[in-house]
């Protein structure tokens, strides 16, 4: 029971975080305007980012073509970004076609995915977050990405030999039942 307990305490304390992350993505700053290092870092967001390794993770996911070879177009976001891509739409809930447009006006967002966009300059690509979430999914170890983590955040977390997962990280949407007009 106790193991379950402060497995509990560390994912309140996640989303926690992941509110804070909301709050602070829902205010907007100007394209001309850029996010400092120091400034970024210290916020809820910033925060998030520094405890994802998110370049660990990236490292787990096979190179691409256009990764291996240096032909070809340029991709928007790196595998790094294509992680924090999803970790952005998992957690603020917006559809493909939102999250982009906020990644098109958030700065914050734009930093937390590794994407400077100059001023005036818009991804117009709705199917970006469709294609990062086909290319994880294709080649995705889960229990690499769970040691990698549980590594990474030892420190913070009791009780890291028994495998724990928790019901809520599945996309679910069970709501009482309701009638029928």
């Amino acid at each position: 029971m106790q193991k379950s307990l402060t497995m509990a305490q560390n994912v309140f304390k996640v989303r926690q975080i992941i509110n804070s992350l909301q709050m602070y993505t829902n205010t907007v700053t100007p394209p001309t305007a850029r996010l400092p290092e120091d400034s970024f870092r210290q916020t809820d967001p910033g925060k998030l980012f520094r405890a994802i390794p998110f370049d660990k993770l990236a490292a787990l996911i096979p190179q691409t073509q256009r990764e291996q070879s240096g032909k070809g177009c340029i991709p928007w976001l790196p595998t790094q970004g294509c992680i924090a891509l999803l970790v952005l739409k998992h957690y603020l809930c917006l559809s493909d076609s939102m999250l982009i447009e906020r990644l098109n006006t958030d700065r914050a967002m734009q930093r937390f995915c590794g994407l400077r966009l100059q001023a005036g300059q818009r991804i117009r690509d709705d199917d970006l977050p469709g294609r990062c979430r086909r290319r994880m999914a294709a080649c995705l170890d889960m229990d690499k990405w769970q040691l990698t983590l549980a590594w990474e955040w030892k420190g913070d977390l009791n009780h890291t030999h028994p495998g724990l997962t928790d019901a809520t990280c599945y996309e679910s949407y069970i709501t009482y039942p309701s009638e029928l007009n």
